[in-house]
């Protein structure tokens, strides 16, 4: 390939594209997208060639430029100027990946990945039912569907089903208790799926109400059952030592979300107090490793990433 110049590359790697798209066969795809890859980066790496030969200084995916700045310095920017913005492209919407990434998590529980690894993990699982703007590069030079995964992160959090400390918040994404329940209780409820066209529906309250809807089923009849089907007897021992703590809180949960921001403000704090002790006893005993976690959960798993994602 090395031999070809710039424009037969081009030519190749789009012949490549296409029959990447149209090939059935899933070994034949990995060898052409092997191939491709490879050609990929060598016209990038001419491309970044011919930007030096040109002495192009190209700020265009920097968050402060302001084209109106730059027309003060025309003998310098001229080039960008001519140079319009990008359309904006479909995308999956931002407020459906709160659900999938926290199933996602529960899942790979035991796999220690770091939160670019997960997001990253993450859009290969799924990247067949994405759209062309998720695959884009923003102005900050993330990928526009890992940094919505990144906001995703925070929406879990904000509910307390992510761990909250320094280096979970920023380095590594992990399920404090009430997330690994909440998760475990999708799963094991055969009738919970996706609506059609998840990924494309405004409703910002989707993930609001099912959270709340499988803490009122934790609360009523699935504590117990969850806890005793997904963790070993030591850490079964050490959940239920705080049972009745934990149980209060989540019933305040469910009361306090419609008080007024004081009281939740005042109640979150008491609770991410309560679930950062008993995580970090659980965690100490290996909480990762404590998962009874079976083989029928992969279908599972699966067919509901595949409901999320998929539109028709």
């Amino acid at each position: 390939m090395s031999s070809m110049n710039l424009s037969q590359k081009i030519e190749l790697l789009q012949h490549r594209s296409r029959e990447y798209s149209l090939e059935k066969n899933t070994a034949k795809r990995k060898i052409i997208k092997k191939e491709s890859v490879k050609l990929y980066f060598e016209v990038e790496e001419e491309l970044a060639k011919i930007k030096y030969n040109l002495r192009l200084i190209d700020i265009r995916n920097y968050k402060d430029v302001e084209k109106e700045q730059l027309k003060l310095f025309p003998d310098f920017f001229a080039d960008l100027l001519y140079i319009p913005d990008a359309q904006p492209l479909p995308q999956v919407k931002q407020n459906a990946l709160p659900l999938p990434l926290l199933l996602f998590l529960f899942y790979n529980h035991n796999k220690n990945m770091t939160a670019l690894t997960c997001a990253s993990v993450l859009m290969d699982t799924v990247k067949n039912y994405l759209r062309q703007g998720d695959f884009q590069h923003l102005k900050s030079g993330s990928i526009r569907f890992i940094n919505n995964t990144r906001f995703a992160s925070d929406h879990l959090r904000r509910y307390h089903l992510l761990r909250t400390s320094e280096e979970e918040k920023y380095k590594y994404w992990q399920l404090t208790l009430f997330g690994t329940l909440i998760a475990a209780l999708l799963f094991e409820d055969e009738r919970f799926t996706f609506p059609d066209n998840y990924i494309c529906r405004t409703d910002p309250f989707f993930f609001d109400q099912t959270i709340f809807q499988y803490t009122e089923k934790l609360l009523k009849d699935g504590f117990d059952k969850i806890v005793t089907s997904i963790f070993k007897d030591d850490i079964v021992s050490d959940i239920f030592s705080v049972k009745h703590e934990f149980v209060s809180f989540l019933a305040e949960l469910l009361s306090i979300i419609t008080g007024n921001k004081k009281e939740q403000k005042e109640f979150f704090i008491k609770y991410e107090d309560f679930l950062n002790r008993i995580d970090d006893k659980v965690f100490a005993k290996d909480l990762a490793d404590g998962y009874l976690l079976n083989l029928p959960y992969t279908g599972k798993y699966k067919l509901l990433m595949k409901n999320a994602f998929t539109t028709f």
